[in-house]
């Protein structure tokens, strides 16, 4: 090198060009890094950053002047279809999946995967809506919906009918031939009698 200027300041030395004497720039901040500017002149960078690592897990992210280690900390793999959830304070985890099920809470709002829908969600479904497809069925429908409120495989008979009462419909049971069904006025049930 032929020659090379007084440095009068601290500052980065930068290579010049061919036949050329070196270049300085001024010192950064502290925590900045030096950039590349290409064929450019190098800067440092606006942003700080750590000049040490974080704790294991830790990421490093922006606080929307510095990029600085996060809080929380996060696992180093995680299995496929997990859902990323915080298992703890500053602790996140990933929640296994599990197959066509639905996301769920516990009593103490812990959430897994599961298939099967809470009591308290279910106690809490109040507009089921018209339904427009496929077969309804129940093997209890109560008396004020219009069913026996018994279970129909076991408790109805063959010849019993159905009648209405105040509540809604009870079952009349049948009697030996012979017998017809006689009204009981009204606002009474009919009976089965003899004519």
């Amino acid at each position: 090198m032929a020659s090379s200027a007084l440095l009068t300041a601290n500052g980065v030395v930068i290579g010049g060009g061919a036949g050329t004497a070196p270049s300085t720039i001024s010192t950064g901040l502290s925590g900045q890094v030096l950039q590349s500017g290409g064929t450019g002149t190098q800067t440092w960078s606006t942003p700080t950053y750590p000049s040490i690592s974080g704790s294991a897990g830790q990421i490093l992210r922006s606080n929307g002047t510095n990029n600085i280690y996060s809080t929380s900390a996060f696992a180093d793999t995680y299995a496929a279809s997990s859902i990323l959830y915080s298992s703890g304070a500053n602790n996140v985890t990933g929640l296994a999946t599990g197959n066509n099920g639905v996301l769920i809470t516990d009593a103490g709002g812990v959430p897994s995967i599961s298939s099967t829908l809470p009591d308290a969600v279910q106690y809490n479904i109040t507009k089921l809506g018209t339904i427009g497809s496929g077969i309804w069925n129940g093997l209890i429908v109560g008396l004020a919906y219009g069913g026996t409120n018994t279970d129909l495989n076991s408790s109805i008979a063959v010849g019993d009918l159905l009648t209405g009462t105040a509540t809604g419909f009870t079952r009349l049971a049948d009697v030996a031939t012979g017998n017809v069904l006689i009204s009981g006025g009204s606002g009474a049930a009919p009976a089965y009698g003899k004519v």
